[in-house]
């Protein structure tokens, strides 16, 4: 079974009970758009403490976020790339429970974007990977999924992560970072 794109945004529920069910308490977006995800995550999620995004765009276009009272949790950073908020601002933070990976589609920059995230994150953090399975070779468009897929699979045999892709529409990479010595301690 496969979705469709009735369940497009099917995934937000999926960050935020999972923010909810760990009991994070700091929470990092790389790619906020309009801030639809962002702003759910802020609401459904009350133990969090620390809201980061980043994103390219100027803060005007993240219209989710528009009218809102001022969530003290939550900091924004637009007009900026990933890769200068983790050379530049990245250390005010320490560390991040967990981290939603959907900014640029190329797997070249996903692939970055993930390395510099899973350094940021602590034994059991979770990244989600949003667009890692696209319904049709139109959807590998970089306007759309690009080839983000290939993230999931250069990193599926990664013996340090557990690593699940769900099949929702167009793909949720869940990634949990551990050590053998977790897993051997069990």
């Amino acid at each position: 079974m496969k979705a469709t794109s009735q369940q497009e945004h099917g995934y937000y529920n999926i960050i935020h009970n999972i923010v909810n069910a760990c009991n994070f308490s700091s929470y990092l977006e790389l790619g906020v758009d309009t801030g639809y995800n962002i702003k759910k995550v802020a609401d459904n999620c009350p133990n969090l403490k620390t809201i980061v995004g980043v994103d390219l765009k100027n803060f005007d276009s993240m219209k989710f976020l528009q009218n809102q009272k001022t969530d003290s949790r939550m900091k924004i950073y637009a007009n900026i790339s990933t890769d200068d908020f983790f050379a530049n601002k990245s250390g005010e933070y320490g560390q991040f429970d967990c981290v939603f990976i959907d900014a640029c589609h190329a797997h070249s920059q996903v692939i970055v974007d993930y390395e510099n995230s899973y350094k940021l994150i602590p034994n059991d953090g979770i990244i989600f990977l949003h667009d890692t399975y696209p319904p049709n070779l139109a959807s590998t468009s970089m306007d759309s999924c690009g080839d983000t897929y290939k993230t999931y699979l250069q990193l599926k045999n990664d013996k340090n992560i557990d690593i699940i892709n769900l099949p929702i529409w167009v793909g949720l990479t869940i990634i949990r970072k551990h050590s053998e010595k977790n897993i051997e301690t069990i």
